[in-house]
């Protein structure tokens, strides 16, 4: 998809941009690419929780909305995005939790000896210092900061989660 004679550019010269270049071997698209790759794998899984509580919420709540004369993106802010609040902060608490941890996997399929210099993660830079480099030490440090890092990121969410929701903010 991504070669020189790709899908990607194919569809780009449909249009007249006449491009032949090898989007993974460029290191300024790596992090397009990864960031596209990323969002397109997690889609799916915000997807199904935010449809599941969507599915819940009590459709009298829009008929009533409706009747006194509500537009449709003001039942969405006022009806849907209170009563998906928790799902919400949830996510918030799972993402912000996760931020220094890159999805490792990807980074490793993604790099290569063109884009390493602008594909290094702290996970990626861990497994080279660490398994290659056989600085374990040096790795688990830099690893557990990490891990550390994370954690108080998601306590501080969680109690900034749980102050809107106890003064029945929107988030």
């Amino acid at each position: 998809w991504m070669s020189s004679n790709g899908m990607l550019n194919q569809v780009l010269n449909v249009f007249g941009a006449n491009i032949h270049t090898n989007h993974m071997l460029d290191a300024s698209s790596y992090w397009s690419i990864a960031s596209l790759s990323d969002v397109w794998k997690e889609a799916g899984w915000g997807t199904i929780l935010y449809l599941a509580v969507m599915s819940q919420i009590d459709p009298t709540y829009y008929e009533a909305a409706k009747m006194d004369g509500a537009s449709k993106l003001r039942q969405i802010w006022s009806i849907t995005i209170p009563e998906m609040k928790n799902i919400i902060a949830l996510n918030l608490i799972l993402s912000v939790s996760g931020l220094f941890n890159s999805n490792l996997d990807q980074t490793l399929v993604l790099m290569n000896s063109q884009n390493q210099p602008k594909s290094e993660v702290i996970n990626s830079y861990v497994y080279r210092v660490g398994l290659t480099q056989g600085d374990f030490s040096y790795a688990t440090a830099v690893g557990l900061g990490v891990s550390v890092i994370s954690v108080v990121l998601l306590i501080i969410t969680n109690v900034i989660t749980k102050k809107l929701n106890d003064n029945q903010s929107v988030l």
